[in-house]
C-alpha cells in the first residue's frame, strides 16, 4: 500500500509548464540555431563547409548531449567563438557579419553552460 502511495505521488503529468525549464529551452534554441544555420548553408550557393559544417555540428551536440563530454564541448564552442568573431573582424567569410557576431555570444552561453 505504501508503495502504490508513493508510486502515484512521483508521477506527474507532462505539462507545458514542466516542460519549459532552462535544460528544455536550452536544447531547442541550440536545435533551432542548427536548423537555421543548416537551412542557410543548402541555400547559399556561396556558402563554405568549412564555416558552417562546425557550426552546425557543436549545436546539434549541445541539442542532443546538453551535459556530456563538458571540456571537449567547451574547447569545441571557445574555437567556433574565435572563428566567429575572427570571421567578423576579417570580413572575408561567407557567413553574415551579424550572424558571426551573434554566434560569438551563442558559443559564449554554451561555454557558459558547459563550465557551471
Amino acid at each position: 500500500m505504501a508503495y502504490e502511495k508513493q508510486l502515484q505521488t512521483t508521477s506527474k503529468p507532462v505539462t507545458m509548464h514542466n516542460l519549459l525549464n532552462w535544460s528544455t529551452i536550452y536544447r531547442g534554441y541550440n536545435a533551432l540555431v542548427a536548423t537555421l544555420v543548416m537551412f542557410q548553408y543548402v541555400n547559399n550557393p556561396e556558402a563554405a563547409a568549412i564555416e558552417y559544417l562546425p557550426d552546425v555540428a557543436i549545436h546539434a551536440f549541445e541539442a542532443i548531449a546538453p551535459n556530456a563530454l563538458n571540456n571537449l564541448a567547451a574547447g569545441a564552442n571557445f574555437a567556433r567563438g574565435i572563428q566567429a568573431g575572427l570571421a567578423f573582424f576579417s570580413g572575408n567569410s561567407t557567413i553574415p557579419s551579424v550572424a558571426n557576431v551573434t554566434d560569438v555570444f551563442n558559443h559564449g552561453v554554451n561555454i557558459y553552460h558547459r563550465l557551471s
